[in-house]
């Protein structure tokens, strides 16, 4: 009796900079069985700030240019020249944007492999992404074989719109490394990073952890923050990006500086979420279902967050953390003062935090999951094998 041979996967990601959809990608080619599994994965912007995260001794990395904004027919050829050149029998495409050049590159190939797109947006970022939804994205998510979701809300906001999508969707959520983000491993981590930014040992910590893009909404808590004006309140933003010299401008015009702390990139949160006691993610669209927030969550750090995507499946009302009106400055000022200074209900909440995550959102679940969706879909099976029934309350 001959053994299966592994099934060959290309996965393709646009970049690899230090962002949540990036690193679960990441996370997930590395930890796919190597006996079960090929694995490829295929990049195709310059940004490859993970790419010391990757496993490339089990892991082949494509780094393949797009070269043209518009329409890059040379990428089209490249990446089906590595469908070819390694017989891969499935693409698992993150995005709309990568599953567009990825099918384009598998019906142009000789061996036109099924392709998986998973999705990790909700709410576009505006019209123009709104249009190429519905213009372009749409027609090339008909022809895919399966799409993934990782939250139930953000299925059911697609489904609305597209209502194809109900016979070839999916839900599988994303999920946390829970042994490597253990909140008790990194408690000393936690005061020094307070004593490294001269942070009082009394005072209260909010975080914000997002790349510095108007969607994230970093403005919004600086809002916030004026309307509180509470001394004892750090707030802490790690990350990087386009508007950052913005919100470091709308802090210093406010005359708040004092209280902000700028760490820019960092490589690892889980320091700063050991001396955190809320984590803030007041984004504005795009956000689904957000891996910083099961990051602070597995740490036992609950979060206050905008209601959006799915993130009201695992930020519990009074239980994991609290959810605040999309875009409403005074609603979030309210939150903070709300629980910022009752620290044993924020760490009761910290606790059921990680508890929902052990339970429902770790990694391995997630690996499994999606291992099953490959088979499934390399052996030509298109019905969905949808988590979306697992009761997140």
């Amino acid at each position: 009796m001959t053994s299966q041979m592994p099934i060959k996967v290309l996965f393709i990601v646009p970049s690899l900079r230090r962002a949540g959809a990036e690193t679960q990608v990441v996370n997930l080619v590395n930890r796919l069985d190597v006996n079960q599994f090929e694995k490829h994965l295929l990049v195709f912007e310059k940004e490859l700030d993970l790419i010391d995260r990757l496993n490339r001794d089990y892991v082949r990395f494509h780094h393949v240019l797009r070269t043209r904004r518009w329409f890059d027919w040379n990428l089209v050829l490249m990446i089906s020249r590595v469908i070819n050149v390694e017989n891969i029998d499935v693409l698992h495409c993150s995005s709309p944007f990568s599953a567009f050049w990825g099918w384009l590159a598998s019906k142009l190939s000789v061996r036109k492999p099924p392709v998986i797109v998973a999705i990790h947006t909700t709410i576009s970022r505006g019209l123009k992404e709104e249009l190429q939804n519905r213009i372009v994205y749409q027609w090339i998510l008909r022809r895919c074989d399966s799409i993934v979701f990782v939250c139930k809300q953000q299925m059911e906001y697609w489904r609305e719109r597209y209502h194809f999508l109900e016979s070839i969707s999916d839900v599988i959520y994303n999920g946390v490394d829970t042994d490597c983000f253990e909140p008790n491993a990194f408690t000393d981590d936690g005061r020094l990073f307070r004593q490294r930014y001269g942070i009082p040992s009394y005072a209260t910590v909010l975080t914000c952890i997002a790349g510095f893009r108007p969607e994230k909404g970093q403005h919004l808590l600086v809002d916030a923050y004026a309307l509180i004006g509470n001394t004892n309140i750090f707030i802490v933003f790690a990350g990087d990006g386009q508007t950052r010299d913005k919100i470091q401008d709308q802090v210093h015009a406010y005359g708040i500086g004092d209280q902000f702390r700028f760490m820019g990139e960092i490589t690892d949160v889980r320091p700063v979420l050991a001396g955190t006691d809320l984590l803030i993610l007041p984004s504005t669209a795009v956000e689904t279902f957000s891996m910083a927030m099961l990051e602070a969550l597995a740490m036992e750090t609950p979060v206050l967050a905008s209601n959006i995507g799915g993130m009201s499946e695992a930020v519990i009302e009074g239980k994991t953390g609290s959810l605040f009106r999309l875009g409403d400055i005074e609603n979030l000022a309210s939150k903070i003062n709300a629980l910022a200074f009752d620290q044993s209900f924020l760490q009761e909440m910290g606790k059921n935090g990680r508890k929902l995550v052990v339970s429902q959102f770790r990694e391995d679940q997630m690996v499994t999951a999606i291992a099953d969706l490959l088979r499934r879909v390399a052996a030509g099976r298109s019905t969905p094998v949808c988590c979306s029934d697992t009761d997140t309350r």
